[in-house]
């Protein structure tokens, strides 16, 4: 292991963005010759990279998981941004304390409400147990109040602290490049096979996106009814009721789908992949589905998914739509992720 290192910490994102902000840290770290050192417990993930994935090969500079005794001794190496330093462990503590409770409240979300979470959330953090623990990280969420993390990884190539902290969220096609070095745990294969063993070898697939982002999806499965006619299709999508709307509109299809959970909100839908409030044995189920339905779309025949409608971020497709299209005309990167020999 090296001295020096990136901390890559993806933050609140869906797995397609996971993977493109670990490719960005992992060329990061092999081109400064730091160790990687991947925590995916605050992206959508919501669990250790570790839990699902191994590594295609043997490189002691990747390291999968991160553990609370990793994070006790990077504690005592210097650190950008310098008011992390010490303590990396407030970085979990803020997010689980304010951006996971976006989950209920996106996109009015104010200071106010910002100190009341905190508040809330070390009065009853168990692992903030002394007095003085849970008042030091009043102070430091009111000291650092600002996120500060959209850093420039190009620009600290040279840069003498030991630890980088790179914990942001973004999407783009370089997810397909991570998955070069990552393959599935046994035993994550064994449940996948088990949920998806159903759908045969002949099928097409769709996904639809329709919570925080929104999709005119009732026109876009018009347009491709004809050529669904007869045709087995597995739906995948974030929003339950997108379910029966496309079995309407599809009636001359057989329209099939991976059990899984649907969370709701007071105020609208919201993503799947805002799960940190979930049990972790539900977080598991959930992710599993996840990449069940990746890898049945990336077997589909054809997958079609419509386009987003979005005037803030301007994504014209989702990042789960953009990584199953990469991964369908790549059966040598799937069987990779599958273990089976070509």
């Amino acid at each position: 292991m090296n001295d020096k290192y990136i901390l890559c910490l993806p933050r609140g994102c869906g797995f397609n963005d996971v993977l493109c902000q670990i490719y960005l840290a992992f060329q990061f770290a092999k081109k400064t010759n730091r160790t990687l050192m991947l925590d995916t417990r605050l992206s959508g993930l919501a669990d250790s990279l570790s839990d699902y994935f191994e590594l295609t090969i043997i490189d002691t500079s990747i390291i999968l998981g991160v553990k609370t005794e990793d994070l006790n001794n990077l504690n005592q190496l210097s650190c950008f941004p310098h008011k992390y330093e010490g303590k990396l462990q407030w970085i979990y503590h803020r997010f689980l304390a304010i951006d996971a409770k976006k989950i209920y409240q996106w996109p009015y979300f104010n200071t106010i409400r910002n100190i009341i979470n905190v508040i809330t959330y070390a009065l009853n953090c168990s692992e903030l147990n002394t007095i003085l623990q849970k008042t030091n990280f009043i102070l430091n969420h009111i000291t650092a109040r600002e996120n500060n993390f959209q850093i420039e990884l190009d620009k600290l190539e040279n840069h003498p602290a030991d630890i980088i902290v790179h914990h942001l969220s973004g999407g783009g096609e370089d997810s397909i490049r991570i998955l070069e070095i990552l393959k599935l745990r046994k035993s994550i294969i064994n449940v996948i096979n088990g949920t998806t063993n159903f759908l045969g070898s002949d099928y097409d697939a769709i996904h639809i996106r329709n919570t925080d982002y929104e999709s005119d999806f009732v026109s876009f499965v018009e347009q491709i009814k004809q050529k669904l006619q007869n045709r087995r299709v597995l739906l995948c999508t974030d929003n339950y009721n997108v379910i029966k709307v496309v079995r309407a509109i599809l009636n001359q299809s057989e329209i099939i789908t991976i059990n899984k959970y649907y969370p709701k909100s007071k105020k609208k839908n919201i993503p799947i992949h805002f799960q940190w409030h979930l049990s972790k044995e539900k977080i598991r189920s959930n992710n599993i589905s996840m990449l069940a339905e990746l890898l049945a779309m990336a077997n589909a025949k054809r997958i079609f998914y419509p386009d987003l409608i979005d005037n803030i971020h301007k994504t014209s497709v989702s990042g789960f739509s953009l990584l199953a299209k990469n991964l369908n005309p790549r059966p040598d990167r799937v069987n990779q992720l599958m273990r089976i020999n070509s």
